[in-house]
């Protein structure tokens, strides 16, 4: 690990507690695999992440690059994992904690279901359930969305998509039940209204679809829902659901 005498000692300055400077001198002599390393060891973690790329090691790049915040480094790094190896590199995000890019990788290695668990234990239960749905598992992909209001009972994003996924399923009366616990002062209740104008005319129930109608428009200017029926039709960019299955 040593230069040579052609450069400083990457060695010895890392003995001496430089890491920085044994990291600079390290990737000076193209050793690229020691400088991530003395990087880290520096606690300079997107450093140590470029110069893992550098060395070939995309998976330690990535987990680098998400301890260190860096998100567009961490998914390039992610980019480079070759597909056959897209399940292991997935096990091992998981193990560092970087479950949003494990749910990316489990999804490249064609397992939906640990793309999806993967997603919701990173906070993303949306994309979670957007997969599930898009497999053709709505059941899976509403218990996913129920155990998250059970953790979270504030998050209304989450209630309207549940909401959206049971109508979009022929369950109008679930659905009613869920979208009508989403307040008036909520920043979703625009995209409940108009989920209720759906399942109340689903359920035959005309002066309730006018009455949810008329709400629906003085509520334009708040969030929409999460996971709409046109939203779900894309996934994270990269796919798009053409039929629902289920």
């Amino acid at each position: 690990m040593t230069t040579g005498g052609a450069g400083p000692d990457p060695q010895r300055l890392a003995h001496e507690g430089r890491f920085v400077e044994a990291a600079e001198a390290a990737e000076a002599a193209g050793d690229f695999v020691a400088a991530s390393h003395l990087w880290e060891r520096a606690c300079a973690f997107e450093a140590a992440a470029k110069a893992a790329l550098a060395a070939g090691e995309a998976v330690r790049a990535a987990g680098l690059a998400h301890q260190a915040g860096a998100e567009a480094l961490a998914l390039a790094a992610l980019e480079r994992v070759p597909a056959e190896a897209a399940g292991a590199a997935a096990q091992a995000l998981q193990e560092r904690g970087a479950h949003r890019l494990a749910s990316l990788a489990w999804e490249r290695a064609g397992d939906a279901v640990r793309a999806a668990r993967a997603a919701g234990q990173g906070g993303d239960v949306l994309r979670g359930a957007i997969l599930l749905e898009a497999r053709g598992d709505p059941r899976a992909a509403a218990r996913l969305l129920e155990e998250a209001l059970a953790r979270d009972a504030g998050r209304d994003d989450v209630r309207v998509a549940l909401g959206e996924l049971l109508l979009r399923h022929g369950r109008a009366e679930a659905a009613t039940r869920v979208l009508q616990t989403v307040t008036r002062d909520s920043a979703y209740r625009g995209a409940a209204a108009r989920g209720l104008a759906a399942a109340f005319d689903a359920l035959g129930l005309p002066h309730a679809v006018d009455e949810a109608r008329r709400e629906a428009p003085t509520l334009e200017g708040v969030a929409a829902a999460a996971l709409p029926s046109a939203a779900a039709r894309r996934l994270f960019g990269r796919y798009e659901v053409r039929a629902e299955v289920a």
